[in-house]
């Protein structure tokens, strides 16, 4: 659901669900005694990526509520508040584009990692435990 259109709340659902999976797949890997793979390390970067967007996005929310309680309000403090909202405005920017670049082999990982096949290993990893 979090495609091209920038939506910060869609953008939190994929982090949380990039890291359901990659905590799966750390599970199955320690039940095989298999080392880290390179899909481990693709949704850590991912998870890292969108969680550093998801701290900008509160860290915009929370200056604009301050800037808004401001009394006396001075132009001074709201150009600074501003300035700040900008850097981390940008920030999210790069943040997406790097998502959006990432996207296609995060699906890719999903549906193949999604499969039956690999669902029934880790079930069976998980009940022998």
């Amino acid at each position: 659901d979090a495609g091209a259109m920038y939506v910060p709340e869609r953008l939190h659902d994929v982090r949380i669900a990039v890291k359901k999976l990659r905590y799966t797949m750390e599970l199955a890997g320690e039940a095989q005694s298999q080392r880290e793979s390179r899909d481990i390390t693709v949704l850590k970067a991912a998870q890292d990526s969108l969680g550093r967007l998801h701290d900008r996005e509160m860290l915009i929310a929370r200056a604009r509520k301050v800037r808004a309680s401001l009394v006396p309000p001075t132009l001074e403090a709201w150009r600074e508040f501003e300035a700040l909202v900008r850097a981390w405005e940008a920030d999210c920017r790069a943040l997406h584009a790097r998502y959006m670049h990432d996207r296609p082999g995060l699906v890719t990982l999903a549906h193949r990692t999604g499969d039956t096949k690999g669902q029934a290993v880790v079930a069976g990893h998980l009940a022998v435990s």
